[in-house]
């Protein structure tokens, strides 16, 4: 009976051994991953709270990437427009020098256009992280390839401006303004897929300006889009020239000026309102940029109570499991007359 007796006792003290060893392994992984478990089912009622707040820290990680993306780009446009008006404004300011008959510091202030529009030529094909800005869609291919080319056509006008008159000039440079196929292939079209972020569920922000454009909203009826007229009114400037042995052509002269100089003012006052359009874009996407970190930052909050171990109560109970499992350890000894090695 005592023998008997004696097995019993063994059998139970070691399953109680193993339950603990268990707990012990348990505790070992939490105290180890900092994580109350490593499936979901050992999170019990919680898992599909935890399944919920993983995929919205996901999501939002995901709109605050589009939006960095689309910030850094907004942003170089921004840039980059402003730096065109400052162009527009200071070539339309030395026009306005441009008085008396003859005029005074004619090359001067053609060097001064030339230089202007070869540098918006050179800012409408800017590109960011290599993709370039103002290209629509087609971010990889230069927006305004044949710069040289409309400049050319411009000068060849302007130059006969005295044989034509200003109506036909202005005629014949607008033409030329209003021509796509000095602008990439994607630009000479409706883009069939604007430039935008999803910055939200359900919310797609467009930040698209095309070097051909800006396009939305439309210019005042009669106007060209900013960085078409600009680029005329350089091109003018850098090549009207008033030769006082043609003194009948001072009419004319003044006429393709003025209208350069009006055009000018008007295009960038147009490009003004188009920076102030983008710039609400950023503004609006820092704002909900914000709005996200702090959502995200409530939920990983919620996840971390749900998932994370306390690890000063597991680092303890896995002490006191230890010192269960030693003990437990040392009664199946003396049943069994084994010794505490056999069970590690």
């Amino acid at each position: 009976m005592t023998s008997i007796s004696t097995n019993g006792q063994f059998m139970r003290v070691q399953t109680q051994n193993m339950a603990i060893q268990q707990r012990m392994t348990d505790l070992t992984e939490q105290v180890s991953s900092g994580k109350k478990t490593s499936v979901y089912g050992g999170l019990g009622a919680d898992a599909r709270q935890s399944i919920d707040l993983r995929g919205q820290v996901t999501e939002l990680d995901t709109y605050q990437k589009n939006i960095a993306s689309a910030q850094l780009r907004v942003t170089s446009a921004v840039e980059t427009m402003e730096r065109i008006n400052d162009v527009a404004r200071d070539v339309r300011e030395q026009l306005t020098k441009l008085t008396g008959n003859p005029p005074p510091n004619q090359s001067v202030i053609q060097d001064i256009a030339k230089r202007g529009y070869d540098e918006v030529a050179q800012l409408l094909n800017t590109k960011v992280e290599g993709r370039y800005i103002f290209a629509g869609s087609d971010t990889t291919n230069p927006p305004f390839p044949d710069a040289a080319q409309f400049f050319t056509d411009v000068q060849t006008e302007v130059n006969a401006f005295a044989a034509n008159g200003a109506p036909a000039t202005i005629a014949a440079t607008t033409a030329i303004a209003t021509d796509d196929t000095y602008f990439s292939t994607a630009l000479q079209g409706v883009d069939p897929s604007p430039l935008k972020a999803r910055v939200d569920r359900n919310l797609d922000l467009s930040y698209q300006v095309r070097a051909n454009g800006p396009e939305s909203p439309p210019p005042p009826a009669g106007q060209l889009e900013p960085f078409r007229e600009i680029l005329r009114g350089l091109a003018t400037a850098a090549n009207l020239t008033y030769d006082t042995n043609n003194p009948g052509s001072f009419t004319d002269y003044n006429s393709v000026l003025d209208t350069t100089r009006n055009a000018l003012d008007s295009a960038s006052k147009n490009l003004d309102s188009h920076v102030g359009i983008l710039g609400s874009t950023s503004e609006r996407m820092k704002a909900l940029d914000s709005q996200h970190d702090i959502t995200a930052t409530t939920a990983k909050t919620n996840l971390t109570d749900i998932e994370d171990v306390d690890m000063a109560d597991a680092i303890s109970k896995l002490d006191l499991i230890k010192t269960q499992l030693q003990a437990s350890y040392k009664v199946t000894s003396t049943l069994h007359q084994v010794n505490l090695i056999d069970f590690l």
